[in-house]
């Protein structure tokens, strides 16, 4: 029983791993590869390598991967509890709308 239980603590440390990489973020290389078949000296077919690229890319930590995380180790401070009634809301300032332009009529005066 030792052995499934080492198991599951590995596979649970694994999706720990997985999603402190999603809220945080991560870089990651992708490399493409292009071949062309071309018959070799023995008369077989085989591939020859003619283009390699890669990549370097970023993906951003995911807000809501960061509030789970931060709420389930954080506790209180990010579960909202210190607002009774209202656990895990996250209460923004409201935003102040830009003015809308002036638009200008045919005669070319605003309206």
């Amino acid at each position: 029983m030792e052995h499934n239980a080492s198991l599951s603590d590995e596979k649970d440390l694994r999706v720990e791993d997985a999603l402190l990489q999603k809220a945080v973020g991560y870089t990651w290389t992708e490399t493409t590869r292009e071949y062309k078949v071309v018959q070799g000296e023995d008369g077989e077919e085989e591939r020859v390598l003619t283009k390699e690229k890669s990549v370097t890319r970023h993906v951003s930590g995911d807000l809501s991967a960061q509030m789970y995380w931060l709420s389930h180790r954080q506790g209180g401070a990010w579960q909202g509890e210190d607002q009774p009634g209202e656990a895990g809301v996250v209460i923004l300032p409201a935003a102040d709308p830009e003015p809308l332009p002036q638009e200008e009529g045919a005669d070319g005066h605003d309206h």
